[in-house]
Formats: C-alpha cells, sequence, structure tokens
C-alpha cells in the first residue's frame, strides 16, 4: 500500500492533495540527489562530473523532465520513458517558458519514449513534450520514439535498450575519399580469415570471412583510424606507416586479430 505513496511523493513536482496526501515533493528529492547522493557518488566512484545521466519511467519519466527543467546543469543525457506528463493537469508544461527564460538551457541528449498502446493519456503529451524541448533548446538532442503494439511495461525493454544506445551514441565523422581509399584492400590474418574493404561512393564496406562465412557491413568512423560497424559490433583499428594503412587491429566481441595487407 505504500508504493504508491512513495512514489507520488518524490517524483511529480506538484502536489495532488485530494487523491494523493503527501504528493509532490519532487523538488526536495531532486535536492537530495544533487546535494546528498551526486557528492556521495563523486566521492567513492570515478566519475565524469561533466556527463551525468538521469532516466525514468511512469513517474519517474515525469521527475527527469522536472530534473532537465529545474537543473540544467546537473545532468547531460536524460532518459524520459512514458512520462506521466498528465500530472496535475499537465502542469510540467508551465516550467518550459521559465526554464527558456533561464540563462543555462539543458544541453546533451535527450531521448523520451511511450508504448503506442498508452493512448491519448500517454502519448499526445510526451510528442508535446519532446516538440517543445527540440524547439526550445537546440543545445539538447532530442529524440523521440514511438513503439507500436507496446504498453505502459511491456514498452520498458525496447525503451531502455534504445536509450543507452541513442543516449551513449558514439561520435561520428565523415570518411573523407582519400582516407577511403587508404582503406581499402585485402586484408588477412595469420589464422587466415581475411577482411575485404572497398568504398562505393560515400559508403565505405567490409565484407569479412568468420569461420568460412562471408558478411558484408558498411563501415562508420569514430576518429580517422577507429572504423567500426553498426551491425556486426566490430571494431577496426588502422595502422599507418608514412601516411599509408600498412596493418588494422580487428576487434570483435573482446577478441582483437591483427590483419596485414595483401592488396
Amino acid at each position: 500500500p505504500a508504493y504508491p505513496a512513495n512514489r507520488s511523493r518524490g517524483y511529480p513536482p506538484t502536489n495532488v492533495e485530494a487523491a494523493l496526501p503527501g504528493s509532490g515533493k519532487a523538488g526536495a528529492f531532486l535536492g537530495f540527489v544533487t546535494n546528498e547522493l551526486v557528492p556521495m557518488i563523486d566521492a567513492r566512484y570515478r566519475t565524469d562530473p561533466n556527463d551525468r545521466a538521469l532516466g525514468g519511467h511512469s513517474l519517474g519519466g515525469l521527475f527527469t523532465t522536472f530534473a532537465l527543467l529545474s537543473e540544467p546543469g546537473m545532468f547531460r543525457r536524460y532518459w524520459i520513458g512514458s512520462p506521466s506528463l498528465w500530472w496535475d493537469k499537465e502542469r510540467i508544461f508551465a516550467l518550459l517558458p521559465e526554464a527558456r527564460a533561464r540563462a543555462a538551457h539543458p544541453t546533451g541528449r535527450a531521448l523520451l519514449t511511450v508504448g503506442g498502446l498508452e493512448a491519448e493519456l500517454m502519448v499526445p503529451p510526451m510528442k508535446r513534450m519532446a516538440a517543445a524541448l527540440k524547439a526550445s533548446f537546440p543545445r539538447l538532442e532530442t529524440e523521440s520514439v514511438v513503439y507500436p503494439d507496446e504498453e505502459h511495461l511491456s514498452v520498458l525493454g525496447g525503451a531502455m535498450s534504445r536509450a543507452l544506445r541513442v543516449l551513449y551514441a558514439r561520435p561520428e565523422i565523415l570518411i573523407g575519399p582519400a582516407d577511403a581509399a587508404a582503406y581499402a584492400g585485402l586484408w588477412r590474418s595469420a589464422s587466415g580469415e581475411t577482411i575485404e574493404i572497398a568504398h562505393r561512393g560515400r559508403k565505405v564496406l567490409m565484407t569479412m570471412t568468420i569461420y568460412g562465412s562471408r558478411s558484408t557491413s558498411e563501415l562508420s568512423a569514430e576518429t580517422r583510424d577507429h572504423l567500426f560497424s553498426k551491425t556486426m559490433a566490430v571494431d577496426i583499428i588502422m595502422e599507418r606507416q608514412g601516411g599509408a594503412v600498412v596493418r588494422l587491429r580487428r576487434n570483435a566481441v573482446g577478441t582483437e586479430m591483427v590483419f596485414e595487407r595483401v592488396r
């Protein structure tokens, strides 16, 4: 019986006393997080104070929205899952003008998610909040996803997985024509596995043989000489001599293998 009372006390920013006595103390909870919890974590663990993340689902998503709008410098990555923006007649939207007026705006990345079966109570407010964040805070990269055929609880697995991949997505740079040409060629490991790299227009394609099977995927670039495949969980590190790529190291599921140029 204490579960709804505890959640409604710490997560929502406004009080609806008649329905849930003691509700609406998100400000106090956020104060605990910023003044007690975060310093304790920073003291005990190797943290990056400039790159904190906060995420929550349902009333937790409402609280995450409140934190984003109230303390824009505390976090840089936000997952706002199936947020209960309907709380207290959608009063959370009233915080947007005040947040826009502050000198410090939210920065970083935000992902808002909701299940398509959560219907009018959840889906339209989430879409409106995502649009408002995108329009109001250009330095906050905001994305939103509606998951078809998922409801309030079934959406959790896919939404959390997507949040980690979006909020912690690798940086990407364009692969220039000269580098694409330098990567191209046939490469072989000591065990006889091969990697063939070719460029087709703006795409750099990698074809690998693994235990006799061939697979082709597109390569993206984190840095000039650190490439990766989004579809195969493979990293390719280029080694140069005098500017020419002479060797590459492939890391696949934690195992590294060296490939020498064949041609």
